[in-house]
């Protein structure tokens, strides 16, 4: 199958890392351990299809393209926003700072709910259900990150 190599899909995502900013930008924006990942950018092994949909979300690009090599690289029409779904996303994140005893700052808060909007976009979750389904995946990633960063100041920067 054209486009399926072991050695293509390893720059395919090498590039992803490129575009998330580095490798260890890709891994905190998908909760990836960076020594898994480095198994993935050497190509010593290959991510499953979750991890693949981050990595996509992360880096801004298709999953088709990050898995197969075909089509656009890019994401191309971005789905419209559903307010009541963005309105428990806020809900969430605010639930888990709160938490987590940590603060967050307007400007963050837009930030980790857009970022959480398009991984659960880009996944292409359509019932109620699998949404809040991700939302509650995402809230975990999110809480095990902002325990993970040890003072209150460095989980304003989550």
């Amino acid at each position: 199958m054209s486009g399926f190599s072991k050695d293509d899909l390893r720059d395919r995502l090498r590039q992803c890392a490129e575009l998330a900013g580095s490798g260890d930008a890709l891994s905190q924006k998908t909760a990836i351990p960076r020594r898994t990942l480095e198994t993935y950018l050497t190509g010593e092994s290959e991510p499953k299809a979750s991890r693949l949909v981050a990595i996509a979300a992360a880096a801004g690009v298709s999953v088709d393209w990050l898995a197969t090599g075909r089509g656009e690289r890019g994401l191309g029409a971005v789905p419209a926003l559903d307010a009541e779904f963005n309105a428990r996303i806020v809900e969430s994140v605010v639930t888990v700072y709160k938490e987590c005893g940590a603060a967050i700052s307007p400007r963050d808060l837009g930030r980790v709910v857009a970022e959480i909007h398009n991984e659960i976009a880009l996944a292409g979750l359509q019932s109620f259900e699998e949404k809040t389904g991700a939302l509650s995946l995402a809230s975990g990633q999110l809480r095990r990150r902002l325990l993970g960063a040890g003072t209150v100041e460095t989980k304003r920067l989550a």
